[in-house]
């Protein structure tokens, strides 16, 4: 029934492409009947201390443009290969950020974040996702549409061969 607990998953949050590192530790919530993933991604962010901005909504076409804390890209580093990397495909430097908040467009044009599922990245919103147990989920900072963290397949170009 919706509302019944049906197990748990892992959720951790990563910038290591930004030198940040862990953001968020893999932890364990859990998941109920008919929650689609925004709900625990949601709660987790805000018993971290994060506050989010997102487009679309919690039920439809939810996609997380901005993490948002005091200090959050108080120093970063892009490591110097992936700056190569992006260079090399083109990328375009947006050479903006803001040190309270991480999202969509900062350092690059082609910056976000995404998730993956089980090292899958799903080519849908997390509005969309209605997790099973035992899933391990990773909300990953990206510099170039996830060509950066493996998941460049899910918007259907390929990736630099390199995660960071």
């Amino acid at each position: 029934a919706d509302g019944e607990r049906i197990g748990s998953i892992t959720i951790s949050l990563e910038a290591t492409t930004v030198g940040l590192g862990t953001l968020i530790a893999p932890a364990t919530v859990d998941i109920y009947q008919g929650q689609n993933l925004v709900v625990p991604v949601a709660q987790l962010l805000e018993a971290n201390g994060f506050e989010y901005q997102y487009s679309g909504s919690l039920a439809d076409g939810f996609y997380l443009k901005h993490i948002i804390r005091n200090g959050i890209t108080n120093g970063y580093s892009i490591p110097h290969d992936l700056e190569e990397a992006l260079d090399e495909d083109g990328v375009m430097w947006t050479n903006s950020y803001y040190e309270n908040s991480l999202g969509e467009f900062d350092f690059t044009a082609e910056s976000g974040w995404m998730y993956s599922v089980n090292g899958q990245y799903p080519n849908y919103g997390m509005s969309e996702c209605f997790p099973k147990d035992g899933d391990v989920i990773r909300i990953r900072f990206t510099l170039a549409l996830g060509k950066d963290i493996g998941g460049g397949m899910a918007g259907g170009s390929s990736n630099y061969g390199k995660e960071w």
